[in-house]
């Protein structure tokens, strides 16, 4: 990745960026997330979605799959489009042709968590709430006549009561069939 990184950045940000260092971020079960410093001070992170390393196996034709670099990009966009603050998402490449994965380059934003701020930062608090509360609003706002993911929604016939229903009984048949005990 850092090889790909290192070619890819001059291309996107300019001949000025030059990697100092990568360092794995924790979190991310179905992509890999990497701390991008460069020579210049500037930081971003980078997002790989490789089905290799996700610790979840995914089937690719589910209606509500959420392993994909598509599905992070259209929600970014939707995020922005309407008013949430959310990373800025400088560069994503689903094409697979320099390398068999999804990739992107996302905002950095530094400082602390919640828990730092809460125990350590008593008087940011209600500035930051109502950041909170403010983007929650505007995501609460985002409604749908028809089910889905941003960009896929689904047939207004849809009913997610037979979906819910359907799954149900596959996970009985799938009880009945492998515990003894059922």
């Amino acid at each position: 990745m850092e090889k790909l990184i290192n070619e890819k950045i001059k291309k996107v940000f300019g001949n000025d960026y030059d990697v100092k260092f990568m360092e794995r971020l924790l979190g991310g079960a179905q992509k890999h997330t990497f701390l991008v410093r460069c020579k210049n001070g500037f930081s971003f992170v980078a997002y790989k979605w490789d089905s290799k390393t996700s610790y979840f196996e995914q089937d690719k034709k589910a209606l509500f799959c959420s392993s994909s670099a598509e599905l992070f990009e259209s929600n970014n966009h939707l995020m922005k489009d309407n008013g949430v603050i959310t990373p800025e998402l400088y560069f994503m490449d689903r094409t697979n042709t320099e390398q068999n994965y999804d990739y992107a380059f996302v905002e950095y934003i530094d400082g602390h968590d919640m828990d730092y701020i809460t125990a350590n930062q008593k008087e940011r608090l209600p500035a930051v709430l109502d950041s909170l509360n403010s983007s929650i609003e505007k995501l609460h706002g985002i409604k749908s006549e028809t089910a889905g993911q941003a960009g896929k929604m689904l047939p207004a016939d849809f009913k997610m009561e037979n979906y819910i229903l359907g799954g149900m009984i596959k996970n009985k048949n799938f009880l009945q069939e492998h515990d003894a005990e059922y």
